[in-house]
């Protein structure tokens, strides 16, 4: 798959404060891609610098893997480039009918060409009956569904998507993520949408970028980034965690729950343990439990649920857990129950 967009070595400043560090990575034809992280962190920056709304002063833009940015001068405008933007405000303009809206960006909006386009851009949002109604007269997820077919209708190469799904409930969230996707794909549009939601990264994403303090941390799929953090940062972002401290002994820790695997590190490292709630598992083993633990409360989450537990170690040492669960067969409020580690769910990290 060949490189749309190339993002070499882009460094920017505001007012001298450093917003963007040494950011390189690139989004391939038809690849969905999150830059993912905090408030705060650049993520509204690259935004502008791929659409062409900023110029970084350092760093080259490539696109189809001709230069457009490079070293502070924009060499092809942002009108040229073929990138559609969905807001995350809609930003629809209040005088002209959906069509109307979606037919803006096109050329000859009047031909028989232009409303087909139109009306094909409608429809992959389910948006078509509505095609003669004001925006005053749409839901919040009507009217995002339009500002999409907005962006989709020129048939961009690439859709920059600014956090397009902030002011809506959660179970329209789901529905516009999905239909966001199925959209994408069937005008062969890539895409790149900023989110400090992970979850919505998890969802949407071929790719997430995680960025933190104007520099990526960590590039991967969904599963890479859940299942292979490279640092606790990473770990923390993506959800609920236990955390531990110790030492590493021949490649072994010994944490207040257990033991764990520290393969590869060196002897009296010292290292955190970062363990997700879905690998604090029950054991019916009662002759060598890791730990025995307190039920404190069992909270259903749906499909999983979480239990709070507090132990104490051989040591007299106390502590709170988290562990999530499938299924009906749970503890009770008030058990005593033994618990183990799954290892493909536990991280362990060197502390600087």
């Amino acid at each position: 798959m060949d490189n749309l967009i190339e993002i070499k070595n882009v460094e920017h400043s505001y007012a001298n404060s450093k917003i963007l560090h040494d950011l390189s990575f690139n989004i391939k034809v038809g690849e969905f891609v999150c830059l993912l992280g905090p408030s705060g962190c650049g993520k509204t920056t690259t935004l502008k610098i791929v659409s062409g709304l900023e110029t970084p002063q350092k760093g080259s833009v490539l696109l189809n893997g001709e230069v457009i940015v490079e070293n502070g001068k924009a060499i092809l405008p942002p009108e040229k480039r073929g990138i559609g933007v969905v807001f995350q405000d809609f930003s629809l303009f209040p005088h002209l009918t959906v069509s109307q809206n979606v037919g803006f960006g096109l050329k000859s909006c009047s031909s028989d060409i232009c409303r087909c386009e139109v009306d094909k851009a409608l429809r992959s949002v389910d948006m078509l009956a509505f095609k003669d109604v004001y925006p005053s007269e749409l839901s919040g997820g009507q009217q995002q569904r339009v500002s999409l077919a907005r962006a989709i209708a020129p048939k961009p190469s690439l859709i920059l998507l600014d956090e397009p799904f902030s002011h809506l409930d959660s179970r329209l969230k789901e529905s516009m993520r999905d239909q966001t996707l199925h959209a994408l794909k069937a005008f062969g549009s890539a895409g790149l949408m900023i989110t400090h939601d992970p979850e919505e990264a998890m969802f949407m994403a071929d790719k997430i970028i995680v960025m933190n303090s104007g520099n990526i941390i960590q590039v991967g799929s969904p599963s890479d980034l859940y299942l292979k953090p490279t640092t606790p940062f990473i770990a923390h972002f993506f959800g609920d965690v236990n955390t531990f401290y110790g030492v590493v002994d021949n490649e072994k820790v010994q944490i207040s729950i257990g033991i764990v695997d520290a393969i590869g590190m060196p002897n009296g490292a010292k290292v955190s343990v970062v363990i997700r709630p879905e690998g604090i598992v029950f054991k019916d083993d009662t002759n060598k439990p890791d730990c025995t633990v307190k039920v404190l409360e069992v909270k259903m989450l749906g499909m999983t649920s979480l239990v709070h537990m507090d132990y104490k170690d051989l040591n007299g040492n106390e502590g709170h857990l988290h562990s999530r669960v499938y299924g009906q067969n749970l503890p009770c409020v008030g058990d005593v129950v033994n618990i183990g580690i799954k290892s493909e769910n536990c991280f362990v990290f060197i502390v600087e």
